[in-house]
């Protein structure tokens, strides 16, 4: 039996009362014209946290700071690679999100968790459900 290679990534679910921003992706080889959570992959000699936090800037245009993520959960998505995605929380920002991206992303929005929009990417659909049901791992594509 052969091993696998994976590619890791991480991602945010950032919240505000009770919505949850999200990006409508565009021009990138994942869930294009859906909308995700602000996403990237981990460079290498990066750390899960680091990557996070450049990301989150790349996309969003915000600061965060390491020692304000919390680690929410993981999945193990089987696509046209497999990937190891981490996703996590950030208790503490300062800035409006913005579109830091506008050539990868449509737009930046605010949604209420329970009135999600219909265009969704399956991924990040199934990761709310993880998130509501207190899940820290599951799989996806098996």
């Amino acid at each position: 039996m052969s091993k696998i290679e994976c590619k890791v990534t991480v991602g945010l679910l950032l919240q505000k009362e009770d919505k949850v921003l999200l990006i409508k992706r565009k021009n990138t080889d994942y869930e294009n014209g859906n909308y995700a959570f602000p996403c990237g992959h981990v460079e290498e000699n990066e750390s899960l946290k680091k990557a996070m936090v450049r990301e989150t800037k790349e996309e969003i245009g915000i600061n965060i700071k390491e020692e304000d993520l919390t680690f929410l959960t993981v999945m193990f998505k089987k696509a046209d690679k497999k990937y190891v995605n981490f996703f996590f929380q950030c208790s503490h920002y300062e800035e409006e999100p913005i579109n830091a991206e506008p050539d990868k992303c449509e737009e930046v929005n605010w949604f209420k968790i329970e009135k999600l929009p219909k265009n969704m990417a399956k991924m990040e659909e199934r990761i709310i459900y993880d998130y509501k049901n207190n899940i820290n791992f599951d799989e996806y594509g098996w």
